[in-house]
């Protein structure tokens, strides 16, 4: 089973859960994010090789031949630092990514 996260809007609602899932269902370097009903509204998934730890995420469940709509990596090599989302479906589309990932508590920032 994987590790994962719930997040609930201010009333205390269930909004969205983050799933990951080991070998024995899914590979380790994929993320699911699903709404409350557990409907699969995005997959993500470790690009490998990749220096800058990038990941390309897929709208609703990836599946064999899938294109990805955006792609996530770190913004540097060097230190702890944000990420960079890019879409790609609007190539001067960017968002920054900060925050403690471990920690759960992350700010998401236009660009542009």
């Amino acid at each position: 089973i994987g590790d994962g996260f719930n997040v609930y809007d201010c009333k205390g609602q269930l909004v969205l859960r983050v799933d990951s899932y080991g070998p024995d269902w899914r590979d380790k370097d994929e993320l699911v994010l699903m709404d409350a009903s557990g409907h699969c509204l995005l997959t993500v998934r470790r690009k490998r090789p990749s220096l800058h730890n990038r990941w390309d995420g897929y709208l609703g469940e990836r599946n064999e031949g899938s294109k990805p709509i955006f792609s996530v990596k770190r913004s540097s090599i060097i230190g702890r630092s944000g990420v960079t989302v890019e879409m790609y479906s609007n190539p001067g589309e960017e968002y920054h990514i900060e925050g403690s990932f471990s920690n759960r508590c992350c700010t998401v920032y236009d660009a542009m």
